[in-house]
């Protein structure tokens, strides 16, 4: 999702054990926190210095190859061929690591100054009371073997949406909890497929129009997932992706009590530039929808979505007709309603 792992966590440790080889294990957690809140990335973040070998492997290396050039956190591995471990680290997730690196220092200096005690280290991170608006993405599917894998195609794709929305002109910060939450209960007590969720707290810029449309960076998420899926072949009809835009006040319908009593109601910064209630955001659309507003091809929808689209086309002008037989790309896959289709191109012939 944009976060480290635990083998980049484990060469921050070392780099750390490097720097002060002598020091008792709770001035080094202090010193943890000292180096990597001033550390001026990207400078990478080396155990040692890079092997000079050339057996034809790939290495990271941002003088010859110029992908590496835009690593924002790189954390090197020490033995040949050396790679990035970070790759996949983005603007706010950087950001929101670099705030905890400032946070744990602060509380470290405490503790060491016998302010604090060490649980206050430990404590539950402040999400869901830091920001006003979220993006809810929630995943359901028929049963749990299904549900497992659908889910983690979903979870290794959310840092793309993390993009997305951070490269949107409007959003100051897009920040996504790992944390995957089941949803709750059905208030008439039926029974719901499995059902998933991951939440995107968001920080606007200042806005002089309240309207924001994230029509275009949700729907090319999801497009990239069932594109995934199709090539996969694990697609199922019973997968469903979807995205709502939810305010603070509006999580309860989301989660339950205990989740959000947790945490405490601290200020943040970020509502300095967030300071509007009022901001309208639009995320979903249909098929007909994405069509009018021209926001280009659509790569995956059922084949309900293709006839919708042809009365829409027909409707507009008689003389426009989709030539379905270009559009229906379907990788061996049958065009029934609720069946998913691969269409590459919408392709239209007057």
């Amino acid at each position: 999702m944009g976060y480290l792992g635990g083998v980049s966590w484990a060469m921050l440790v070392a780099r750390t054990c490097q720097l002060y080889p002598n020091a008792v294990a709770a001035t080094l957690v202090h010193k943890f926190f000292l180096v990597f809140s001033q550390w001026k990335w990207p400078q990478p973040v080396l155990l040692k210095q890079p092997d000079n070998v050339n057996l034809g492997f790939p290495v990271w290396d941002p003088r010859v190859t110029v992908a590496d050039r835009y690593h924002l956190m790189p954390i090197i591995t020490p033995v040949y061929p050396q790679q990035n471990s970070t790759f996949n680290v983005s603007t706010s997730t950087r950001t929101i690591m670099q705030d905890a690196f400032n946070e744990g220092l602060a509380i470290t200096d405490d503790i060491l100054l016998g302010k604090a005690p060490w649980d206050k280290l430990f404590e539950i991170p402040v999400f869901f009371t830091k920001y006003k608006h979220f993006i809810v993405l929630i995943a359901s599917s028929a049963g749990p073997d299904e549900h497992l894998e659908w889910c983690g195609l979903i979870e290794s794709k959310v840092r793309h949406l993390v993009g997305n929305l951070e490269r949107n002109q409007h959003i100051l910060l897009a920040h996504v909890n790992p944390e995957c939450y089941a949803a709750p209960p059905s208030p008439d007590q039926t029974s719901v497929p499995p059902t998933s969720m991951w939440f995107i707290g968001l920080v606007f810029k200042k806005l002089e129009n309240p309207n924001v449309d994230l029509t275009y960076d949700i729907q090319s998420f999801t497009t990239s997932v069932h594109r995934q899926a199709v090539q996969s072949k694990m697609i199922k009809e019973t997968m469903k992706i979807e995205a709502r835009h939810v305010k603070r006040k509006q999580l309860s319908a989301y989660l339950p009590a205990a989740i959000l009593k947790r945490e405490k109601k601290v200020g943040n910064p970020a509502d300095d530039h967030d300071d509007s209630e009022e901001i309208q955001v639009a995320v979903t659309s249909s098929p007909v929808e994405l069509l009018k507003r021209g926001l280009g091809p659509i790569f995956t929808c059922s084949a309900e979505c293709f006839r919708e689209l042809f009365c829409f086309s027909n409707a507009r002008d008689p003389k426009r007709l989709f030539t379905l037989g270009r559009i229906l790309q379907c990788n061996n896959l049958k065009t029934t309603p609720g069946k998913y289709c691969g269409a590459k191109n919408l392709i239209a012939t007057s």
